[in-house]
């Protein structure tokens, strides 16, 4: 009994040996594979990111070139945030560099957080860039271009609503919900803006340029709510 069962238990061990080093083998090809695929990625990131740090650089400057016109407490005030944003803009460079080594799980952990960090740079450089508008057409102008900014993605996510995943139908209407009212807000603000004379509208630019500022914010959000929802692999943060 022993003898005839002998070739059989060996022939087992060597199928599983053999399904072993093809479950390795696969195992060792699917981990090349989303390594590359991360890494991909990655550089795609890193590559917008670098981008947009560069733009932000390119603005800064040319907003503190504008502050030579200024009086000496105005331009000392804008000063400090300009150096403050610049502090900021190193901080995220050195963690956009620190990421090129990190795992995948790493990576969509770190994104996440990276693109908060972003979000907050931007709108801080939106608020600056509001501040430092010297005559009021101009910004009325600039109150226009986001108003329209505004309106553009309430279409989009308006148009694409029927092809919304179930589970972020709710989400979604949610984010487009708020965002139709803060176009209702922007409509009271602009009318506002319009009617004011040059003296109260020195005094409001302020608070104006904070609120576009957040208007931006919710903008970007936004962007981000319609990428998940159309993500089919839902492994978008």
């Amino acid at each position: 009994m022993y003898k005839r069962t002998l070739p059989l238990f060996v022939l087992l061990i060597l199928l599983l040996a053999a399904c072993t080093e093809a479950q390795e083998d696969a195992a060792e090809d699917f981990g090349e594979a989303t390594e590359n695929a991360v890494a991909t990625e990655l550089a795609e990131f890193r590559t917008a990111t670098n981008a947009a740090l560069a733009e932000a650089d390119q603005e800064l400057n040319e907003i503190e070139a504008n502050l030579e016109g200024l009086d000496d407490a105005a331009r000392e005030e804008y000063m400090e945030t300009v150096a403050e944003l610049r502090e900021e803009r190193a901080q995220l460079n050195a963690e956009l560099e620190q990421m090129e080594y990190a795992t995948e799980q790493e990576w969509r952990e770190a994104r996440a957080a990276y693109r908060e960090e972003m979000m907050e740079f931007d709108r801080e450089m939106d608020e600056l860039r509001y501040q430092t508008i010297e005559t009021k057409e101009e910004f009325e102008q600039a109150v226009e271009a986001r108003a329209a900014e505004l309106g553009r993605e309430i279409e989009q996510m308006e148009a694409r609503m029927d092809q919304v995943g179930e589970a972020m139908q709710a989400e979604y209407n949610e984010t487009l919900e708020e965002l139709r009212q803060e176009r209702q807000e922007m409509a009271t603000r602009m009318e506002q803006l319009e009617n004011a004379t040059e003296e109260e509208w020195r005094e409001m630019k302020n608070d104006m340029a904070t609120y576009l500022a957040g208007v931006g914010t919710h903008l970007r959000h936004a962007a981000l709510e319609i990428e998940r929802a159309f993500d089919p692999e839902g492994d978008l943060d």
